[in-house]
């Protein structure tokens, strides 16, 4: 049989919206991606929603529930991330107070030029080149390792990781899943644990 009237009312979700311009402010940036998180109980930063910019640099988060929250413009290319109003870290951040279904508008940011992290990943011959590798950069924030960028390699095992969030002290990951290798950390130490890392200084 069907059963009928399982119906609900759903209740409009708040939004967050902005702009995304270049270093010189009047530049609208295409395709930056923004990203809303929340802070849990168990002590984290929850990612809730995002949105990537259009070709006005303009960008909407929706669908938000009544909360606090932080948002992060993701870096791309030689710019690189920030979180609102300022800084590198969602612990820099400022809070953006939402309540029932309002829109907050004007949560903008203008992104600076940043540095990269490159390099070639290969098998164990030193010259064969892995395609196909993820590798990930992370900044150590007070309480954890953050995740700040990250790229896969060429079919020569190049990468480079743009948009590095600010200069400073970073850790690499290289992650294979489709080669049959090791997974390692910089430099040349077995395992994906950042704590067991060599600085790669930005």
């Amino acid at each position: 049989e069907t059963t009928t009237g399982i119906d609900a009312v759903l209740t409009e979700g708040a939004k967050i919206t902005g702009t995304v311009t270049g270093p010189d402010g009047n530049t609208m940036m295409e395709d930056i991606q923004v990203v809303a998180y929340s802070w849990n109980i168990e002590g984290w930063w929850d990612w809730i929603g995002s949105d990537y910019t259009d070709t006005n640099g303009v960008y909407e988060i929706s669908g938000l529930a009544p909360g606090t929250y932080r948002v992060q413009f993701q870096g791309s290319g030689y710019y690189r991330g920030q979180v609102y109003s300022g800084g590198g870290s969602l612990e820099d951040g400022q809070d953006i107070v939402v309540v029932g279904s309002e829109t907050v508008g004007n949560i903008d940011a203008s992104l600076a030029a940043g540095g990269a992290i490159a390099g070639t990943v290969t098998r164990s011959d030193g010259t064969t080149g892995l395609q196909n590798i993820y590798v990930q950069s992370s900044q150590w924030n007070g309480r954890y390792w953050e995740s700040m960028g990250s790229s896969w390699t060429d079919e020569n095992g190049q990468y480079e990781i743009g948009g590095i969030i600010a200069a400073g002290t970073y850790r690499v990951v290289f992650y294979d899943w489709n080669n049959g290798c090791l997974s390692e950390t910089y430099d040349d130490v077995p395992g994906t644990e950042p704590d067991n890392g060599t600085d790669v200084v930005v």
